[in-house]
């Protein structure tokens, strides 16, 4: 597949060298206003070979039990996992210090994951991953006015023969573009809003038609795609977000600095909902220090994760750690 991908007229490059590293450590996080903690157990704990700045799912609707983990890594490229832990494909390339997907792009008459990164340089970068040949191949992205300021990438909606992406700029803008083949080399990037944020925001996260951004100054927004305030919280450093609807309620969930816990808010007023801690399970450690993380309601296949799951990164012992979604929700929606 990756020869017919090459042969689409698109421009493809090997992923470069990686650029020097962003030593930018996260910040340290504000107390909860909430007296409520609830604990999860840690389902699955694997190891990445090397530190992960970013994950992001990459589900099989047709096979769910094939779903993937991908991770961008501190030291540059992708590493991408079974469930399992076992890696099934990766990349060396530019370090990517925010990545998102489509995992079921059309590309050319094909449907391949297409998976977007942030380099330290701040340009958004496109890669195709050829799941039956384990490897990643770059696609060259055009549009007019795109500019290397990017911090931050997210999902933010698609359609058919397109996908919607955010970019969080280092100037406290965003944009939305609109991603589509149109047939030409590259495929094409059109503007469809611009907005200033409302403080520097460092990682986003797609809330149906709206976004939610966080910074580690600011706290916490729900901004409409016109980049309106819907509802914001403050006196938070959250490093990364995750949104997500538990039985129907709307929450965004981000790691707390070093408290070894994640924050649940509610995502249509931004209130804090609780403290979730994790406890170590069945041959899987404690999340000590959260890091990246990602949230997806799609099924990765039998339990405990037919109904979704959490991957967070513990930055203490570098191990993806994953939790079925079904625990957070119980959790959530109907604590004991």
């Amino acid at each position: 597949m990756a020869a017919a991908v090459a042969g689409l007229g698109l421009t493809l490059t090997a992923c470069g060298d990686a650029p020097e590293g962003d030593t930018t450590a996260p910040g340290e996080s504000a107390q909860v206003d909430t007296t409520r903690v609830d604990s999860a157990i840690v389902t699955v704990a694997f190891d990445p070979s090397r530190p992960v700045d970013d994950l992001i799912f990459l589900p099989d609707s047709d096979a769910p039990w094939q779903g993937l983990i991908a991770a961008s890594l501190s030291d540059g490229g992708y590493e991408v996992f079974n469930l399992d832990g076992e890696v099934v494909g990766g990349e060396a390339g530019p370090r990517l210090r925010s990545i998102t997907a489509a995992p079921d792009f059309a590309l050319r008459g094909l449907t391949i994951p297409l998976l977007f990164g942030i380099d330290s340089d701040g340009a958004v970068r496109a890669q195709a991953f050829i799941a039956e040949e384990t490897t990643f191949i770059e696609v060259g992205l055009t549009g007019e006015g795109l500019e290397d300021n990017a911090t931050a990438v997210c999902h933010a909606g698609s359609g058919i023969g397109f996908v919607d992406i955010a970019l969080l700029n280092d100037d406290e803008t965003a944009q939305i573009w609109r991603v589509e083949d149109t047939g030409q080399d590259n495929l094409q990037l059109t503007l469809q809003s611009q907005f200033d944020l409302p403080f520097p925001a460092r990682a986003c996260a797609s809330a149906g038609s709206e976004l939610i951004v966080t910074g580690p100054t600011g706290g916490a927004a729900r901004l409409d795609r016109d980049g309106q305030v819907v509802a914001d919280i403050e006196g938070y450093s959250l490093a990364d977000v995750a949104y997500g609807e538990l039985l129907g309620r709307a929450v965004a969930i981000a790691p707390l600095g070093q408290d070894g816990q994640l924050g649940v808010f509610d995502a249509n007023s931004m209130e804090p909902i609780t403290l979730i801690e994790f406890e170590e399970g069945l041959n899987a450690p404690a999340i000590l220090q959260p890091g990246a993380i990602d949230l997806t309601d799609a099924n990765f296949g039998g339990s405990p994760f037919s109904g979704g799951l959490l991957a967070v990164y513990d930055r203490e012992d570098g191990r993806l750690k994953l939790i079925g979604r079904d625990v957070i929700t119980r959790i959530v929606v109907a604590p004991e």
